[in-house]
């Protein structure tokens, strides 16, 4: 019997030491929520799920356990809840892309120690409140931020 590796799923994407560091399942009709044990790639630097029917919240596990995650894509689902302060352990986040969900509540200030987050797009949620002025202080933010509060 011969398995083969997941690196030779669908996109999934591996290092020559058959590590997966990058994962890129968009647009492939994913239902239900995202998994807590996606935490357990721990190397995964690129995070794809957009434009599937994901649910739910964002699970806290997956934000402690992903420190090396640079792009995190989770637009066009169904996620809901608030965006978690507990966002800030993915210290290595360049780019966010959360837009065209139910997110709820106010944007966190805290996003603001997210000191290599350059890309944040929000847009079409359901958040509230005013952006937090510490976002206009954060050094690389310059690029890009797509938010639109009621």
């Amino acid at each position: 019997m011969t398995t083969k590796s997941e690196c030779t799923w669908y996109g999934v994407f591996c290092n020559v030491f058959k590590t997966v560091v990058e994962l890129d399942i968009a647009y492939i009709e994913l239902k239900g929520l995202i998994p807590r044990e996606l935490f357990l790639l721990s190397q995964v630097t690129d995070l794809d799920l957009h434009g599937n029917d994901l649910q739910g919240v964002i699970p806290h596990k997956l934000m402690n356990g992903m420190k090396k995650t640079q792009y995190l894509r989770l637009q066009m689902n169904g996620l809901f809840g608030s965006i978690h302060k507990e966002i800030t352990r993915m210290t290595n986040l360049k780019e966010l892309y959360l837009f065209g969900n139910f997110f709820a509540g106010t944007i966190p200030k805290e996003l603001a120690q997210m000191k290599k987050l350059e890309i944040v797009d929000l847009y079409a949620n359901q958040l509230t409140g005013t952006i937090p002025k510490e976002l206009a202080k954060m050094p690389n933010l310059s690029k890009y931020i797509s938010i639109f509060l009621p």
